[in-house]
């Protein structure tokens, strides 16, 4: 498997593991729909749901009968949209799962139901995913939900993580009622937990209906509607004297009761109020409810809105500056605290309880917005036109131009309105950075982004410039290549399989040589002829590096080509609609490819059927051949187009069938006029005639082209060993790390032999045996390897694959022994060490020691660092510390009469051996190693202990 091979594995790996993290947090209902639910099929029919049973159709077309206590999946099969429409029967209590619906109603179908409609005294819970639409006609609503003259309702719950688009065409609301939808104007009950809803009312604008609530005229209804938002995104609008939220003409009574607890919510009214309701309760969420007059009228309610305590809540509108557009904020005050997205354009309609006068709303940047309220005058400026918080704006500087794949801060200045700010007056954190993955072909002009600057000190919030953009170039590296042989016409100039090194530069991580650029080779033919070439220079093409060619160009060799197909040739592949084999001979062969048509003539047919029905009759009757059209990877057969017509040849036209009687058989066009399609044949005696008689039949000849640049290639597949890098020591003598295979799927083109090389020159390190297996001769070192295979077949054609793969630096944990206290002049001891056994290999040592960093001259402590420790290249030492040595201020000498107890330090190498000994690396010195260490901890041990009574 190559390196992309293990990219896209990895990508797959970890889109999966987040699917399944976020499937982790919905509502079992959302997590086990798809696999519990009966699946229906909008496309087929209409879908009625009754408490006992249903009617509808599954997606293989099989009508659905059987009622399901889990609920419903219904998908669409077809694209575009549909006109069969849902129906929730009264008393059925049920779930939907709605997955990329697109219902659309006929506008003129005045006495159509809604797309889904649900019956008075009937519940769903609608789970949304993907993209939904419900377009009702003139006067009903994209979702019905309406209320009957007793005051039964309809109940609808809308969750998941898709959307919903929702239009009535006039007098209906979005989601709602409608006016003929056979029961009152007025809606029922309507809960939003999660999504993005879209509800626009009235959309034709003869609205009369709201976004969300009821239609045009819902006076006759006992019960107001009932309106609960506790989260997702929802977009509720009328279109012509109504409101966005609640419904109903402007000059008919508010019969809604509205409560919102979370989201985002933006109501816009039409001549009327963004939110219209007898009662309206808001207890957290955005929301913006505006009238038609004017956008800066951010708090359109019928009534002052009021808490769960029935208290009348404070409002301040704030707009943020555009950095914070779209964001998550926090909000306080006082005790309360929530947390809301800040709308598309900035706006924040933030709660402040009854007692509290000032709000701070804090965004991911780290922006704080503080507002008091009683410091405006009036107060209601707050409620009624946001409040602009004074920014800053960060303006990248111009003109800044970086290389591709470099780290690049773009740097930028600070301004308050045309001033420069002083550094002082805010601190701000983070870089910014370019739009990395937008880049056109380099070089070019792209976006700077705020990246993660945020403020973190300063009276001011911080916007930013997006205007300005900075040149990225194309990345500079430099290659060489190796000389190349080939034979003619197996390559053209932009084809040639040279192999390129890189000499200078580097490449972006996960890039290689073979994907950072295409090239071709220069002042060549395009098939160039028999000969070698000297000096061979390439014109590089890419949209991201700068390619140069260091040195002399390689040499290319062409050897003539003896093992391509050879006129009149037969081959055997294939199979008729009887099975029998189909032979094939080769008519022609130039630099575009080989030729070839069936020597056998089938059937006898007339003009009209197989001139109309000729591919589908070619799929039918040589179904082996089907797989032939556009093979690719390396194959033989890379069919250009399989026809039932036979190819300008100028050898004798005639055919015959197995019994080698004469036949006759359709040509459809003349050899000297490709383009003339018509009931030509080729007769029995090799005449190419017209046929005139419409009962006139011949029999069909198959015509291949075959792309001769894809003649036998072997396959390399690595092992599992190298599935993933390898590390040092995974691949030693004997193992397996390739398995060569024949792509070839030609009789008579089969790989007769393989060989084996590798590009970096260490032919040893490998060996392949008569079963195609590759294996290691040795333990392979830390580095980069490349395998290349190269075939023969039984025509002497000769082919090569390559792949490639990486052994990783084995990694060693050192600890060093910690600490270690010397006096003020004395030298640094040896220093101690210990790591596991297992990681240092067989035969493999250690050399150099730990070292100290500093000069020791002063009293303090000194990180012990790796100093000269090393196990060669193969291996990559971690430090497991930090470990230190302290130097002490010297202490004066003890009274000789006075025996000292203090042992001397050891005379030691790391490992506790004397300089001369083995390496710590060597297994023989870790008993000694254990030792130093329990006596070093001992000590220590007696220390802590002696510390401890002193303090007691």
């Amino acid at each position: 498997m190559n390196r992309f091979a293990n990219r896209k594995q990895a990508r797959c790996l970890v889109f999966l593991v987040v699917g399944a993290l976020l499937l982790g947090c919905f509502p079992p209902s959302v997590k086990a729909a798809d696999s519990q639910m009966t699946t229906l099929d909008i496309s087929k029919g209409n879908i009625v749901i009754a408490a006992d049973s249903v009617s509808g159709y599954a997606p293989s077309g099989e009508a659905v009968t059987q009622p399901d206590a889990a609920g419903y999946h219904i998908v669409q099969s077809t694209y575009g949209t549909t006109a069969h429409t849902i129906l929730i029967k009264k008393g059925a209590d049920t779930h939907i799962l709605a997955d990329g619906l697109h219902i659309q109603m006929d506008y003129n179908n005045y006495g159509a139901l809604s797309p889904l409609f649900i019956e008075p005294g009937a519940s769903l819970q609608l789970t949304l995913k993907g993209e939904n639409a419900f377009y009702g006609p003139a006067y009903n609503a994209g979702i019905g939900v309406p209320q009957d003259t007793d005051g039964t309702m309809a109940e609808l719950t809308i969750d998941g993580d898709g959307s919903a688009t929702c239009y009535s065409a006039k007098r209906g609301a979005g989601i709602g009622g409608g006016q003929r939808c056979g029961y009152t104007e007025a809606a029922g009950k309507i809960v939003i937990n999660s999504g993005t809803i879209t509800a626009i009312g009235g959309q034709d604008g003869n609205g009369y209906g709201g976004g969300i609530g009821n239609a045009e005229i819902p006076d006759n209804a006992p019960n107001d509607c009932v309106i609960v938002i506790n989260g997702g995104s929802v977009t509720a609008n009328a279109v012509q004297a109504s409101s966005g939220i609640g419904g109903g003409r402007s000059s008919r009574a508010c019969k809604a009761d509205v409560t919102i607890n979370g989201g985002v919510v933006s109501a816009q009214g039409a001549g009327d109020h963004g939110i219209r309701a007898n009662s309206i309760e808001i207890n957290g969420g955005n929301v913006i409810a505006l009238d038609s007059v004017s956008d800066d009228n951010w708090q359109s309610f019928s009534t002052p809105p009021r808490n769960s305590d029935g208290e009348q809540v404070k409002i301040a509108s704030v707009e943020l500056g555009p950095i914070d557009y779209g964001a998550s904020c926090q909000l306080q005050s006082g005790s309360f605290a929530s947390t809301v997205i800040s709308s598309s354009n900035g706006r924040v309609n933030a709660l402040i309880p009854p007692s509290e006068n000032t709000v701070h709303i804090t965004t991911a940047k780290q922006n704080v917005y503080r507002v008091d309220w009683s410091a405006l005058s009036p107060s209601t400026q707050i409620s009624y036109r946001p409040y602009a918080f004074p920014v800053l704006t960060i303006v990248p500087d111009s003109g800044q131009s970086f290389f591709y794949g470099d780290p690049a801060a773009p740097t930028y200045k600070l301004y308050s309105g045309s001033s420069v700010v002083a550094d002082d007056l805010v601190t701000l954190d983070g870089a910014l950075r370019y739009d990395a993955e937008h880049l056109s072909p380099l070089p070019s002009q792209v976006s700077i982004l705020p990246g993660s600057i945020r403020r973190v000190a300063g009276d001011y919030c911080i916007e930013f410039d997006s205007s300005v953009t900075c040149r990225i170039e194309k990345r500079k590296i430099a290659v060489s290549a190796e000389d190349l042989t080939t034979h003619y016409l197996q390559y053209s100039r932009y084809q040639l399989p040279f192999v390129f090194h890189l000499e200078a530069g580097s490449l972006l991580a996960g890039d290689t040589l073979e994907d950072a650029f295409y090239f071709s080779a220069k002042d060549l033919d395009y098939f160039p002829p028999v000969g070698r070439y000297e000096n061979t220079q390439f014109s590089f093409y890419s949209d991201y590096y700068d390619v140069e060619l260091v040195g002399p160009g390689p040499a290319l060799t062409v050897l003539e080509n003896s093992s391509l197909l050879q006129v009149g040739e037969t081959l055997r592949f294939g199979t008729d609609a009887a099975g029998a084999p189909i032979e094939w001979v080769v008519s022609r062969v130039d630099e575009n490819g080989a030729y070839l048509y069936s020597k056998w003539v089938y059937d006898d047919l007339p003009y009209d059927q197989i001139s109309t029905q000729r591919y589908s009759y070619l799929q039918t009757a040589f179904p082996s051949l089907d797989a032939c059209d556009f093979v690719s990877g390396g194959q033989l057969v890379d069919s250009r187009y399989i026809d039932a017509y036979a190819p300008s040849i100028k050898e004798d036209y005639r055919a015959t069938a197995s019994d080698q009687t004469p036949k006759a058989y359709w040509l459809f066009s003349p050899p000297d006029d490709i383009h003339a399609d018509g009931p030509y044949y080729v007769d029995t005696d090799g005449s190419i005639r017209q046929a005139t008689d419409s009962a006139f039949t011949a029999g069909v000849r198959l015509a291949l082209e075959i792309d001769i640049n894809s003649h036998t290639v072997p396959g390399i597949t690595l092992s599992d060993l190298l599935a993933a890098p390898a590390t040092y020591g995974d691949i030693g003598p004997g193992d397996a790390v390739g398995q060569v295979t024949d792509n070839a799927v030609l009789t008579g083109h089969h790989t007769a032999s393989f060989s084996l090389t590798d590009g970096e020159g260490a032919t040893s390190l490998f060996s392949l045996d008569q079963n195609g297996t590759i294996y290691a001769e040795q333990r392979l070192a830390a580095g980069s390897y490349r395998l290349t295979v190269q075939a023969v077949d039984d025509t002497g054609y000769v082919s090569r694959q390559e792949t490639a793969f990486t052994v990783k630096k084995k990694e060693i944990a050192i600890t060093p022994a910690s600490d270690f206290t010397i006096q003020v002049g004395d030298s640094a001891p040896a220093l101690p060490y210990t790591y596991s056994e297992a990681d240092l290999l067989p035969g493999d040592v250690f050399t150099g020691e730990l070292a100290v960093g500093g000069d020791l001259s002063e009293p303090g402590q000194y990180p012990i660092t790796l100093g000269s420790l090393s196990a060669g290249d193969n291996y990559r030492l971690l430090l497991n510390g930090p470990a230190y040595l302290t130097v002490r201020e010297k202490t004066s000498p003890p009274d000789t009469d006075t025996p000292d107890d203090t042992p001397a330090p050891p005379d030691e190498h790391s490992g506790g051996q004397p300089e001369t000994a083995a390496p710590t690396g060597d297994t023989s010195t870790n008993g000694s190693i254990r030792a130093a260490l329990v006596l070093a901890a001992a000590g220590a041990a007696l220390l802590l202990g002696q510390k401890r009574r002193q303090k007691s």
